[in-house]
């Protein structure tokens, strides 16, 4: 490269061109030495942290894990491997002592925000998808469908071996040694009634979780009637719903902190994945035929992990009747191709339970973020002057996608009526003999 031609700096701190919440973002476009470098890609994609003092700096280089380090990993050790198409990678470097990184890919050649989907040639790309802008698109299940086959593509190949040399980096859980050691009822409690139930809760210690996460139930209940109520549907804002919702989560999260043993109790539901997977970090075109397919983006915090876990994330920009109504068919579409490359049958209503079973956890921790994640950025006072999504769409990144996620997780609870989140839980806890009580 000889010449940086132009250098362009995505807005990153919010508004409806927001390009995201990761850090420091920028398109260049460069000149080369010579013209037998015309393979290299003239517009590039860079990726920078945030500033030191930024208040997600922290958070993002270190408390959630490696997650900038492993990203980065996948371009260098993967990207030839993948099952799936990525942007190339160009440079890529971290500093372990600063957390500073730099990514270098090539540019997404999206079609122009505003061009119909629909209208876009095959093996085109279409429009860059928006965070919680599923609204937009005509069918956004088929997105989320095509999204979950990639996936179970890159799931099977990880069950087959293909990313073993590199595993080191990419299972810093030691997933393989975690499974051997949940397997059967290894994951239960030990401890048991006097009927032999396994106890999953004494009396005091689930009445001391009802009264701790009321508190934040509670709190989160308030932010939708009173500070964004135009975010949630009229049957979600019903006193009677949000009632029975609070009393379905309260019986639900007693049994909760067993879910992640049992999320890594069985090989099948563990794999390398992408954990953030949601409509704006990948990219989408059609074949021939019609069929949906798609590359993938932002790799922070690739791992292999139990997947069903880490899926709460991918899916939290779903529109919550949508995903409702679509869950089990997006499931099955993971399901159906991890089979087809490979991968052992893994059942879709058992990927759709282990999901299902880490929701009331997943409400909760979007809650517990509204007074430093949503308020932080936008205070109450300006939330008086907002009257619709597209209004908080146009805000900052992390008010607009911890308060949707909030809206969009109530919703999907609703709109899965007699089976939502806390039924299945009291159902799985029933089948495995789970019960709160005292041991002997």
């Amino acid at each position: 490269m000889t010449k940086i031609v132009k250098a362009y700096e995505l807005p990153v701190h919010g508004g409806a061109d927001c390009a995201g919440g990761a850090g420091r973002k920028l398109f260049l476009t460069v000149e080369y030495l010579s013209p037998d470098l015309a393979h290299l890609h003239t517009e590039l994609f860079v990726k920078l942290p945030w500033e030191p003092d930024w208040h997600m700096r922290g958070e993002l280089s270190l408390g959630l894990g490696d997650g900038d380090g492993l990203e980065i990993a996948t371009y260098v050790y993967l990207e030839h491997l993948l099952p799936c198409h990525v942007p190339k990678y160009y440079f890529g470097d971290i500093d372990r002592s600063s957390t500073n990184y730099v990514l270098v890919t090539e540019r997404v050649p999206y079609a122009a925000r505003g061009a119909d989907p629909e209208a876009v040639p095959p093996y085109a790309l279409r429009p860059a998808c928006g965070k919680y802008e599923d609204f937009k698109l005509a069918k956004p299940e088929a997105y989320y469908k095509a999204l979950f086959r990639t996936m179970g593509r890159v799931a099977a190949w990880d069950k087959r071996g293909r990313f073993d040399e590199h595993m080191e980096i990419f299972d810093q859980m030691k997933m393989t040694q975690r499974v051997a050691g949940l397997v059967g009822d290894a994951w239960k409690p030990r401890q048991r009634t006097s009927e032999g139930k396994y106890v999953a809760a004494t009396p005091e210690r689930a009445a001391g979780t009802r009264k701790a996460l009321g508190a934040i139930i509670d709190a989160g209940l308030a932010f939708v009637n009173h500070v964004a109520p135009f975010l949630c549907e009229p049957a979600v804002l019903d006193p009677a719903f949000q009632a029975r919702f609070k009393a379905q989560m309260l019986d639900a999260l007693v049994f909760a902190g067993l879910v992640g043993k049992f999320g890594a109790n069985d090989s099948k539901f563990v794999g390398l994945t992408h954990t953030n997977l949601q409509l704006d970090n990948a990219y989408f075109w059609t074949t021939d035929d019609g069929s949906l397919e798609c590359g993938l983006l932002d790799w922070y915090m690739c791992s292999r992990t139990a997947m069903a876990q880490v899926w709460l994330g991918c899916l939290s920009g779903a529109d919550g009747e949508c995903l409702a109504g679509h869950d089990l068919a997006i499931f099955r579409a993971f399901s159906d191709e991890h089979e087809a490359f490979g991968g052992p049958r893994v059942p879709p209503e058992e990927l759709l339970e282990r999901f299902t079973l880490n929701f009331p956890s997943y409400i909760i921790g979007n809650i517990s973020k509204i007074e430093t994640h949503i308020l932080s950025e936008v205070p109450v006072e300006k939330w008086k002057g907002l009257t619709s999504k597209e209004d908080v769409l146009d805000g900052p990144w992390n008010a607009r996608c911890f308060s949707l996620m909030i809206a969009n997780g109530l919703s999907y609870w609703y709109h899965k009526g007699d089976d939502h989140p806390g039924a299945v839980m009291l159902r799985w806890a029933a089948k495995h003999d789970l019960v709160v009580g005292d041991a002997v």
